[in-house]
């Protein structure tokens, strides 16, 4: 299945303010936010693209920036890539190396790619056109539990979620407009519109598909090399199997270099 966005679809899914903020790093977002405190009459709020209004507010959201931990970070970029931050005012052009928050909003426009790591050493590519939102993504090795909930609205990317051993708790699930994977460590790929969900599964990969029409209905299982569909309003479709060299042509598809060199498991 091949995805083509609309240019009114692309337009909903992106923030008001892509368009002018050029800011990259928390060091400048605090500095930032610094002079707002010290100087509030020298400081634009609009023209910082900060929706922020009062002396408090500023100190809170500061107070809230130093205090939250990174749930991931980027590995590389392609292209132009925006990463809004829930309820901290800001949003910028993503750099490698870059912090991920929960919450975060990860949204590419045409040619751009990113390729991100979470905490737990899961990888994400994400392609053009597409936007993906960190809901939730925690991870704590000591209390052995993993718990991450990510939401990919529209677009397309490449999913490989690291296999952890010996944890209490582990959950990890995507969500698209049609469909809800839950992953239990694997490599995948889902493309998704507003109308159409369509997962790929790669090696050593084991996930259970459910309509979001249908969420009582028992899941689909998906395993290596077989895809499924999920329209909207409709069960999954039977699985299919994917030949070698469609596979082999989807891996390209994700190459933002270097791409999936951060662990050998995850070649195949």
């Amino acid at each position: 299945m091949k995805i083509h966005p609309s240019d009114e679809i692309l337009e909903i899914a992106y923030h008001e303010t892509i368009k002018n903020s050029e800011k990259s790093t928390d060091e400048e977002f605090k500095a930032i936010l610094k002079e707002a405190v010290e100087n509030p009459s020298k400081v634009d709020a609009q023209d910082q693209k900060l929706s922020i209004n009062t002396k408090s507010a500023i100190q809170f959201n500061t107070i809230r920036l130093r205090e939250r931990k990174p749930a991931g970070k980027v590995l590389s970029v392609q292209g132009r890539v925006r990463i809004i931050q829930k309820d901290m005012a800001r949003d910028y052009w993503a750099k490698k190396d870059a912090p991920l928050y929960e919450g975060d909003s990860v949204i590419t426009e045409e040619k751009g790619q990113i390729e991100f790591k979470l905490n737990d050493g899961s990888i994400m590519t994400i392609g053009s056109g597409t936007k993906l939102v960190l809901n939730r993504s925690g991870y704590d090795p000591k209390g052995k539990s993993r718990s991450s909930f990510l939401e990919m609205s529209l677009g397309k990317a490449r999913f490989w979620v690291k296999k952890l051993f010996n944890l209490r708790n582990s959950e990890f699930k995507v969500e698209t407009p049609t469909a809800v994977m839950g992953v239990r460590g694997s490599d995948f790929i889902i493309k998704a519109t507003p109308k159409l969900t369509e997962v790929t599964a790669l090696k050593d990969t084991l996930l259970e598909v459910v309509s979001s029409a249908f969420p009582e209905v028992k899941p689909v299982v998906v395993t290596d090399f077989e895809r499924i569909t999920v329209a909207k309003g409709a069960l999954p479709t039977e699985v299919e199997m994917v030949p070698p060299e469609e596979i082999e042509g989807m891996k390209k598809e994700f190459a933002v270099a270097p791409l999936f060199q951060h662990s050998p498991a995850i070649a195949g």
